[in-house]
């Protein structure tokens, strides 16, 4: 159970301090989707409230909706490097986010036609030796 405590240099989750607040107090609001993401990603701690129903007036509830029956299913890519492969080989940092270069987890959309198709083939092909 050690494994699972939080460690000492952690601090508490402080609902009104600055960095926790949607609209400071200066009144201009802080941006919900990252400099250099599609305007359709949104932060990640907004996917937390997409998941809770209760809210019927929720826009990433909607979004989750609207992708379900469009067929995309939103993934997290784990990128790293400056190439295009997609593979680890280092730590990943959300914080760098929000910069053009480095290693940042990236968003992408895998297309749920094509996954069902995929899936079908390899389920066919397996059952064939049955």
């Amino acid at each position: 159970m050690n494994s699972v405590k939080p460690s000492n240099s952690s601090t508490t989750f402080n609902p009104t301090s600055m960095e926790n607040q949607v609209t400071p107090s200066g009144g201009s609001s802080k941006t919900t989707t990252y400099t250099h993401l599609p305007n359709s990603i949104s932060p990640t701690s907004d996917w937390i409230n997409a998941l809770t129903f209760t809210n019927k007036n929720n826009p990433q509830r909607n979004q989750l909706l609207l992708r379900g029956l469009l067929g995309t299913i939103p993934v997290l890519i784990n990128k790293s490097g400056t190439g295009d492969e997609f593979n680890k080989d280092s730590e990943q940092k959300w914080n760098e986010t929000d910069k053009l270069g480095g290693n940042l987890p990236g968003f992408g959309e895998v297309n749920g036609a094509s996954y069902k198709i995929f899936t079908y083939l390899i389920i066919k092909k397996s059952v064939r030796f049955f």
